[in-house]
């Protein structure tokens, strides 16, 4: 969608915001609005923010680890002084084990560190198309309440003819009962009413 403002606004005002896709109002104004672009944007960052939480528990885990791995390495060090064949076994594994959790967590510590960003980008994003689809929507809705206030305004001005129509219809009823009522008597003009199934008149 094309979007009426530079990147530099977009970008001013994403650094302000939190992830969108975890926006409780975010979600609700714009579900109802969501189109493709939106959805895999969307997916994009629900996607990156889980692998960042994952890296961050991975790596919590990955120190625990290493710090035990250091403490074997510690205390194997007393036996490999006396150049023991087994604790130089478990020295070399160890060791082995500590450069593989060193690189995997230097892995993680990368996507740690990029993940912000990446975020930020997609916030970016989802803004950007946020602002195109809502402009377009606030544009087409005012213009539906508009057309809304000029028909209820019309059945307003219906409304009232149609008052005065009843009105005028009331007083013409009214006054011929009336002159009816006068020139037949009480009497006559009840039984009439009667015949005709009209609403029984108060006597004057």
């Amino acid at each position: 969608m094309l979007h009426p403002y530079g990147p530099d606004d977009i970008e001013l005002r994403q650094r302000k915001l939190p992830p969108l896709c975890e926006d409780p109002r975010w979600l609700e104004v714009m579900g109802p609005l969501m189109n493709d672009e939106l959805r895999v944007l969307l997916a994009r960052q629900e996607a990156v923010l889980q692998e960042e939480r994952q890296s961050s528990r991975h790596l919590i885990q990955l120190r625990m680890q290493k710090k035990e791995v250091l403490a074997q390495l510690l205390e194997l060090s007393g036996q490999l002084q006396r150049h023991d064949p087994e604790a130089q076994s478990r020295a070399e594994r160890a060791k082995a084990l500590l450069e593989k959790i060193n690189e995997e967590m230097d892995h993680l510590q990368f996507r740690a560190e990029a993940a912000p960003r990446e975020i930020q980008k997609l916030n970016g994003e989802l803004l950007a198309e946020t602002a195109a689809l809502g402009y377009g929507r606030l544009l087409s809705e005012q213009e539906r309440m508009a057309g809304l206030s000029r028909r209820i305004q019309a059945l307003r001005r219906e409304l009232l003819a149609l008052n005065e129509e009843k009105y005028a219809a009331e007083d013409a009823a009214a006054a011929l009962g009336q002159l009816l009522h006068a020139l037949l008597g009480k009497e006559l003009s009840d039984r009439m009413d009667a015949r005709y199934g009209l609403e029984r008149r108060d006597s004057e």
